[in-house]
């Protein structure tokens, strides 16, 4: 049977929630610091531990609604997301099941752990909820205070599934209440989180824009594959900054490095009347090398050259580091093949004897 236009778009829009979790994840990987995991749909949609054992949990909410100014609509009082949201980590904290069925292992928890909202819902409306759990961050109200607001809103409000997540949260210990409002995050306006991705891989691989589109298009197939067999395999693991690094950027990174390492011919060359006055050939006649082959070894010596400059005018193709250490690991090659044939121009530097740049 063939799907109606709104099934079609109810479908677009769940893929697109998936999509966005993706992305996300991708980007929290790339910005894992050593020491640190991340693992997908395990302890929460996404959760990061970091070297200290600290939780991080994160939920992701996407709409595809616009308000009249086409920005995603705003993330109000009595948003669904938001108390669903709330109730789901209300739910962890109390589980019995995880040994959390007093206050003390309660709080334990709540100490160890933060609590994020990440959505692309808008932040421009003044919603009184983000407004109250200010004041309170910032100890201007109390939890009393707190409480009395959650009684007035649940009081107030209609839909029967978010008034008994407001009120779960009223029942809630008065000290885990406290301690858990303290450890709340909230992420608004999360959009563009490709193009996040792609400064991340031009700043931190030093990649310019052409090289990071490659670059992102490369390892979201890759992150995409590993996920996919991970799950089919029924693994719950986590990713480490070093699995990030060998599984994700090590080979698009060589393969980036390897398309670029283009050899460009020198269509027109000719070779030096004088040629036998660089050092270069002098110290071929000295082994015995003949006109054809030091003609043959000079151009070989150009196009070096030549593809070298090329090369280390683009980074991250070749650094001056790497440039320096070639003609250092060159120059011993050199010597040891000549052996005490080596000639040497007293006025030139390691890399003129070489090559005479």
């Amino acid at each position: 049977m063939a799907l109606t236009v709104e099934e079609k778009t109810s479908a677009a829009k769940k893929l697109i929630g998936f999509d966005f979790q993706y992305y996300y994840a991708l980007l929290e990987l790339l910005k894992l610091k050593k020491g640190e995991e991340l693992g997908i749909e395990i302890k929460d949609d996404i959760h990061i531990v970091d070297k200290n054992g600290k939780l991080i949990l994160l939920q992701l909410k996407h709409t595809l609604q616009k308000n009249a100014n086409d920005y995603s609509i705003n993330l109000t009082e009595r948003d669904y997301d938001l108390w669903h949201t709330i109730s789901n980590w209300i739910n962890l904290i109390l589980d019995p099941e995880e040994g959390r069925s007093n206050p003390k292992e309660q709080l334990e928890f709540i100490n160890n752990t933060t609590f994020i909202l990440a959505t692309n819902k808008s932040g421009r409306n003044k919603n009184k909820y983000f407004t109250i759990l200010n004041e309170f961050n910032l100890k201007q109200i109390s939890i009393e205070k707190f409480i009395q607001y959650l009684s007035t809103l649940y009081s107030t409000t209609a839909d029967k599934d978010i008034k008994e997540y407001i009120l779960k949260l009223i029942t809630v210990d008065k000290i885990v209440l406290n301690n858990f409002l303290l450890k709340l995050e909230f992420r608004l306006d999360e959009d563009n989180i490709i193009e996040k991705i792609k400064d991340i891989l031009a700043t931190d691989l030093v990649l310019d824009k052409p090289d990071s589109e490659d670059m992102f298009y490369e390892i979201a197939g890759r992150f995409k594959v590993l996920e996919y067999l991970k799950i089919k395999a029924g693994f719950n693991e986590t990713y480490s900054k070093e699995q990030v690094n060998n599984n994700l950027l090590k080979g698009p990174l060589n393969k980036l490095r390897n398309q670029k390492f283009l050899v460009s011919e020198l269509r027109d060359y000719e070779c030096p009347e004088n040629i036998f006055e660089e050092p270069f050939a002098k110290q071929l006649h000295d082994i015995d090398k003949d006109l054809d082959e030091i003609i043959k070894r000079n151009y070989q010596r150009q196009l070096c050259l030549t593809n070298i400059k090329k090369w280390s005018e683009r980074k991250p193709i070749i650094t001056t580091t790497e440039r320096d250490n070639f003609f250092v690991n060159a120059e011993s090659k050199w010597q040891m093949i000549h052996g005490p044939r080596h000639r040497r121009c007293s006025t030139c530097s390691d890399e003129e004897n070489l090559f005479n740049v």
